[in-house]
């Protein structure tokens, strides 16, 4: 009766949609293998613990349904904090300056769209359709 009822409860968590972007932790070049195979974008966003704005975006717009659901359908997202090493070398080589930052490249790993900013639900929408 056990199993039936392991069967019963895994069945209905995959059916329970995202209510997080799931990210990857700070290995884009695994994000890029993935999305090479897909045929998904990268979406990279460079975050600290310390920043406030980098908070706030993983509160709202990273939990916002609509965003969620672009994300994880049309994009390999990966996360590095700007405090590790790859995340500096990242920010280095895309110029980045200010936190949060999001990069977006296609899945040969060419930029298609770049904010460095703290944004919001529609806004995010937004980025999402003008990287397609």
């Amino acid at each position: 009766m056990t199993l039936l009822w392991s069967v019963v409860l895994l069945s209905i968590c995959s059916m329970i949609e995202p209510t997080s972007i799931n990210f990857l932790e700070g290995n884009v070049s695994q994000a890029q293998e993935l999305a090479e195979e897909s045929g998904k974008m990268v979406l990279v966003e460079l975050y600290a613990s310390w920043c406030a704005s980098c908070r706030l975006m993983e509160e709202t717009t990273f939990q916002s349904k609509r965003v969620v659901e672009r994300v994880t359908t049309e994009f390999i997202a990966v996360r590095l904090d700007i405090d590790e090493l790859e995340g500096k070398l990242f920010a280095i080589e895309h110029n980045v300056q200010i936190l949060p930052a999001l990069v977006i490249t296609n899945s040969q790993g060419e930029i298609i769209g770049q904010v460095e900013k703290a944004i919001g639900n529609d806004e995010m929408i937004r980025l999402l359709d003008a990287c397609r």
